[in-house]
């Protein structure tokens, strides 16, 4: 609604839409953004701040966009709650390399959502090597962790915390020693 904030959107396969709304030539922060393909259902969020934003309607809504700054919104098909990991084994050995899946709500979730992740050594030291940020594909990723030839033995775990709802989830390992056969 207002012509001197430019607004522009990019759709994911999954079905996120981003939106960039940008003003640099307003000195007028409202203006009224309609995003026409957006999913029906959807959920809005400012994906620097978190902020859930309303829609108006089916696809306006109203936004605080002041002179000078650039917004980026992500519209989302679903809301997801909770998160999960799976498929990590009990056990391992130095050397070895690990996968795991993480994933953001449930089965009839899709889009892309915001994960950290991270790698907590039995020393409680959080292994940055295997800790990121990361983005879901269709609400799921896989994950892997390398282990070093020399990595402690003992019980490690990993730790996923969705920045869409603040859930987390946390799944152990154990390394264990290698095996003395062959030795004398």
């Amino acid at each position: 609604s207002n012509p001197e904030i430019e607004a522009a959107v990019r759709q994911t396969p999954e079905g996120t839409t981003l939106l960039f709304v940008i003003n640099h030539e307003s000195r007028e922060p409202n203006t009224r953004v309609e995003v026409n393909c957006a999913p029906p259902g959807c959920v809005v969020r400012d994906l620097v701040t978190g902020e859930r934003i309303p829609f108006k309607g089916q696809y306006a809504m109203d936004l605080q966009c002041p002179w000078g700054t650039t917004r980026l919104l992500g519209i989302f098909p679903s809301d997801p709650k909770g998160v999960s990991i799976a498929g990590l084994p009990e056990s391992a050995k130095a050397g070895d390399t690990l996968g795991y899946e993480v994933e953001v709500g449930g089965d009839d979730v899709r889009g892309n959502y915001l994960l950290d992740t991270s790698v907590t050594g039995p020393d409680g030291v959080v292994r940055s090597a295997f800790s990121s940020r990361t983005c879901t594909l269709n609400a799921g990723c896989r994950r892997t962790i390398r282990l070093p030839i020399n990595a402690q033995v003992g019980s490690w775990r990993v730790t996923a915390e969705s920045l869409w709802d603040g859930s987390r989830a946390e799944a152990t390992f154990e390394v264990v020693a290698p095996s003395r056969e062959g030795t004398q």
